[in-house]
């Protein structure tokens, strides 16, 4: 069961890291590429 806590947690940090990640990338690109420029790749 002590096991099974940890591996949640591990599991929990990186699914939170992951969505960060992601979001802070697409909040860069946007400021980069304006939505337009965007929308005609």
């Amino acid at each position: 069961m002590h096991s099974r806590t940890v591996g949640n947690i591990i599991a929990e940090a990186a699914y939170t890291a992951i969505r960060a990640g992601v979001e802070l990338s697409y909040t860069t690109t946007r400021r980069i590429f304006p939505p337009s420029v965007l929308v005609l790749t």
